[in-house]
Parts: structure tokens; sequence; C-alpha cells
């Protein structure tokens, strides 16, 4: 009995694989490896998306001021009303280029949903091809 318990103390119970609670200290060296690359993935990820949220911002504050420097470039009233105007005009086609496209889409998905699939099987595919190399052999030892 003495030695078991000395056994059991020399080697502590390892958790078992259904417990879903594993400390980090105590997972397998590849389940390690994989949590550190999640991590280092997540923290990319996080990088990455402030770096375009900061790359947006610049843009904007760049379109911003290329259009403020148009307007007061304007020498009349008339020619600011009509780039302003020309503007909100492009926005319109946007928008309503948009909403069409929009349309579309969700025409096409209730459609979709309505029919369902359709799948197609070539059951006679990988019968010509077959027949074509036979025919191949036996051409080849009939010579």
């Amino acid at each position: 009995m003495e030695g078991r318990e000395r056994n059991q103390a020399k080697w502590p119970k390892t958790p078992s694989r259904t417990n879903p609670i594993h400390d980090p200290t105590t997972l397998a060296k590849n389940a390690k490896k994989k949590l550190l690359k999640q991590q280092k993935w997540e923290a990319k990820k996080a990088e990455k998306k402030a770096q375009t949220k900061e790359q947006k911002k610049k843009e904007g504050e760049r379109k911003r001021k290329e259009w403020e420097e148009k307007l007061s470039s304007c020498a009349s009233e008339e020619e600011r009303l009509k780039l302003i105007e020309s503007r909100r005009e492009l926005r319109k086609e946007r928008m309503g280029k948009r909403a069409e496209e929009k349309e579309e889409k969700t025409q096409r998905l209730r459609k979709a949903k309505e029919f369902g699939l359709n799948i197609v099987i070539d059951l006679e595919f990988g019968l010509n091809i077959a027949t074509t190399t036979k025919s191949a052999e036996a051409r080849d030892e009939s010579e």
C-alpha cells in the first residue's frame, strides 16, 4: 500500500478528456500550440481591423477636404449650386442602382427558396472516358 500511495503522490492525476474546463498549464503540447495560434490570430485580427478603420477615417477626411476645396474654388454661387446638385444626382443614381441590385438579389433568393435546388448528375461522364480508354487499348493491341 505504501508503494501505491507513493506513486500517486509522485504522479498527480491528469484531468479527464471529458472535462471541458482545462487549465492551460495542463494542456497537451499540440493543444497549447493551437491555443497560442488562436490568440495570435485574434490579436492580429483586431490590429488589422483597427488599421482598416483608421484608413477609412483618413480617406473620408481626404475626400471631405477635396470637396471643400472644390466648393471654395467656385467663382459664383451658381457654379456652387450646380456642383452640389450634380453631386446629389450622382448619389441618387448610386443609391437607386444599389436598391435595384438588392431587390434583384432578394427576388433571386426568394425564387430559389420557392423552387429549391435542381441537381443534375451525368452518369455517362465516366462511361465516356472509360470507353475511349478501352477502345484506345484495343487499337494498340490490334496493331
